[in-house]
């Protein structure tokens, strides 16, 4: 990853807050960070095991 942008967005209070008591102050941006690269990774997968089921993925021989 390089580099790092500056974002607002906003979550559930609660969840927010959740977070910030786990990891703490410093900790927040990476948390959330490490959650969208696991979500785009998921999705990744998603996409992937859905073309198997469909028969439209490549498979190694």
């Amino acid at each position: 990853m390089s580099g790092s942008r500056k974002y607002s967005i906003s979550l559930p209070e609660d969840l927010a807050e959740a977070v910030r008591a786990h990891v703490g102050r410093g900790g927040f941006s990476a948390c959330v960070a490490e959650a969208l690269e696991q979500r785009g990774a998921m999705d990744e997968l998603r996409e992937i095991v859905a073309d198997f089921e469909t028969g439209t993925g490549q498979r190694d021989p």
